[in-house]
């Protein structure tokens, strides 16, 4: 791809990325409009478009400079600044009120032996070093003499890989398993929502944790909202939660609904720890517009089909979670 970009001119490569981001963004969001889409109908589509139509930004603005860093660098410095041109892409559609940080090319290369590096440079880390070795492959395709830079870029890659791996202090540890976690798998918007749905859901993860506490996890995990009540006022959830949490004698990250005095939502990790209390409640700081707030005048919540968007309120401030007891 980077080295069709380079060969565009910078209107050209611009539009192209536009075209190509909407598709890409639309279809990597489908997921947004599975609730209200199907109220919506034919037009289910528009809710997908929503957030796509301003990601797309970020792929003609990376066409635009391998255009531009195709004319205007050396040839041995262009693949470099098409590099850099990516990954601050993916950072700013990724960043802010508005950005949504799915569909990253350093997020799936986490799990790959690449991992090592993810642990010093982190996701965008990742994403720069992969689009370095790509840009120069690339290029190398049509200029030959940049293929000993592009092997170069290979066994650096490979190096810098070996390194932060005996760097690593996670590398003599035991990869995860279910001994760390409970299940990640979630149930359907569509399913969720019924009050059957939601004590179904309670029912069926508190028997999976029940079930891996045996083997003596640090904590459990449970998914994002899979408890679509207020935990707040819930004082029965609470109770229930606070019970299994005792019983099993390990923490549990509850995926959840809180509320404040002014009846403002949050969607929330609630943490009980060990000896059933509640630990910490931690808000959700980046919320995903067009899914969990719309980003866009109050007024069009006044349309039935745009009110089934979610309507949370954003968190604030970083916290590290440090338990009282041995477990975490």
């Amino acid at each position: 791809m980077f080295r069709i970009w380079a060969g565009l001119p910078l209107w050209s490569a611009a539009l192209n990325g536009y075209l190509s981001g909407l598709v890409f963004f639309t279809l990597s969001f489908s997921w947004f409009g599975e609730t209200a889409a199907a109220l919506v109908g034919p037009l289910g589509f528009v809710i997908d478009l929503g957030p796509a139509l301003g990601e797309a930004l970020a792929f003609a603005f990376c066409r635009a400079r391998a255009s531009l860093a195709a004319r205007r660098c050396a040839p041995a410095l262009a693949p470099l600044v098409t590099a850099a041109a990516f990954t601050a892409a993916e950072w700013m559609r990724s960043s802010g009120i508005v950005g949504v940080p799915f569909g990253q090319l350093g997020l799936p290369l986490i799990d790959s032996p690449l991992r090592p590096i993810a642990a010093f440079a982190g996701g965008y880390g990742l994403t720069l070093l992969v689009a370095i070795v790509a840009a120069y492959v690339g290029a190398s395709a049509t200029a030959p003499r940049l293929r000993p830079l592009a092997a170069g870029t290979v066994v650096a890659a490979l190096a810098l890989t070996g390194a932060a791996w005996w760097a690593w202090p996670a590398r003599t540890l035991a990869p995860p398993g279910d001994s760390r976690r409970g299940d990640s798998r979630q149930h359907p918007q569509q399913l969720k929502a019924t009050d059957a749905a939601r004590l179904l859901a309670a029912q069926r993860y508190a028997a999976m944790t029940v079930a891996v506490a045996v083997q003596h996890p640090a904590f459990v995990v449970w998914p994002e909202t899979v408890i679509l009540t207020d935990m707040t006022r819930d004082t029965a959830a609470r109770a229930a939660f606070g019970t299994l949490a005792r019983r099993i004698r390990t923490p549990i990250f509850v995926g959840t609904i809180v509320s404040d005095a002014q009846d403002r939502l949050y969607n929330a990790s609630v943490i009980f720890d060990r000896n059933g209390n509640v630990e910490a409640t931690v808000a959700k700081r980046q919320l995903v517009p067009f899914a969990e707030f719309l980003p866009a005048p109050a007024w069009l919540r006044a349309i039935p089909a745009v009110n089934e968007i979610g309507n949370f309120t954003q968190g604030h401030g970083r916290r590290s979670i440090r338990s009282r007891t041995p477990a975490f």
